[in-house]
C-alpha cells in the first residue's frame, strides 16, 4: 500500500527532491541586466494584513544537519532573509548575520562561474551603495529582518528556472560527502544494521533523523517544522532506534 501511495505521489507530482522544497516568499529585488537595481517588490495578496507572499514549488532547501555540517556557517541559496541577504536592521555587533551574508554573496559568486545570470545577482549585492539602497526601500515598505527575500531578473524569478539546478545538486553533495565521511569515522567498526523501507520494501541503513514537514502551522504545526517520528523518553526507542 505505501509503495503505491508513493507511485501515487510521483504521478501526481507530490514528491519532493531532497534539497529542494516550496516556499513561500515575501519580497523579490528587481533588476535589469542592462541598467541594474530597480526596486524591491512585495509579492502575494499585498491587500491581507499577514500577507505570506508568492509560493515558490522548487527552492533550493538545506536541512538543519547540511546547515550545520562541519561547524561553519552556512545558509539557503537565491531565497534568505532580508536581513541574510541585504544586511537589514543588522547592528554593528551582529557578526553571525555578516558571517552568513557573506556566505550568501559566496554562494552567488561559485555558482555564478557557470551561470552569467547568478553572477550578475552577485555583483550588485557586491555594491554597497546599492544594497544601501535595497535597505532604504526595505524600510520604507516596512519589512521585517526575518522576511523571505528572492531575485527578479529582467522580469523572470531566478528560483523559477532550472539553471541553477544541476549547479545546486553538486553542492549538496559536497556537504553530504562532508557529512557521510564523519559519520563513517565514528561508525568505521560498527555493522550497519538494515531496516526495511516502508515505501519501497528494500532493506537500507534508516537515517538517524528525518526533515521536519513545513507548512502545517494552519493547522496547528510549529513554524519551524513538525517531527513526523519524535519521542523523549528511552522506553520508546523501538527496534534499537535511538533518535526517529
Amino acid at each position: 500500500m505505501l509503495t503505491l501511495l508513493a507511485d501515487y505521489a510521483t504521478t501526481q507530482r507530490l514528491e519532493t527532491e531532497p534539497g529542494f522544497r516550496s516556499k513561500f516568499v515575501r519580497w523579490a529585488i528587481e533588476l535589469n541586466s542592462k541598467t541594474g537595481y530597480l526596486q524591491v517588490t512585495e509579492l502575494g495578496d499585498i491587500s491581507q494584513k499577514r500577507n505570506r507572499g508568492r509560493e515558490f514549488l522548487k527552492c533550493p532547501d538545506l536541512s538543519q544537519p547540511e546547515l550545520i555540517a562541519g561547524g561553519k556557517s552556512k545558509c539557503h541559496f537565491l531565497i534568505e532573509t532580508t536581513n541574510v541577504i541585504a544586511l537589514f536592521n543588522v547592528g554593528d555587533e551582529d557578526n553571525k548575520t555578516k558571517e552568513k551574508h557573506g556566505v550568501f554573496i559566496k554562494m552567488l559568486f561559485d555558482a555564478g562561474q557557470e551561470i552569467p545570470s547568478i553572477a550578475f545577482i552577485s555583483q550588485v549585492l557586491q555594491d554597497m551603495d546599492t544594497v544601501k539602497r535595497i535597505q532604504n526601500e526595505l524600510q520604507i515598505k516596512k519589512a521585517k529582518p526575518s522576511d523571505k527575500l528572492t531575485f527578479q531578473l529582467d522580469g523572470d524569478f531566478i528560483v523559477d528556472s532550472e539553471v541553477w539546478h544541476d549547479w545546486w545538486r553538486a553542492f549538496r553533495n559536497s556537504i553530504k560527502s562532508n557529512i557521510t565521511s564523519n559519520s563513517h569515522r565514528i561508525e568505521v567498526n560498527k555493522k550497519p544494521k538494515l531496516m526495511r523501507c516502508y515505501v519501497t520494501g528494500e532493506l537500507i541503513k534508516p537515517v538517524t533523523t528525518h526533515t521536519k514537514i513545513i507548512g502545517l502551522v494552519g493547522v496547528g504545526g510549529q513554524p519551524g517544522g513538525d517531527s513526523l517520528i519524535s519521542f523523549d523518553k528511552e522506553a520508546f526507542r523501538s527496534y534499537g532506534l535511538e533518535q526517529s
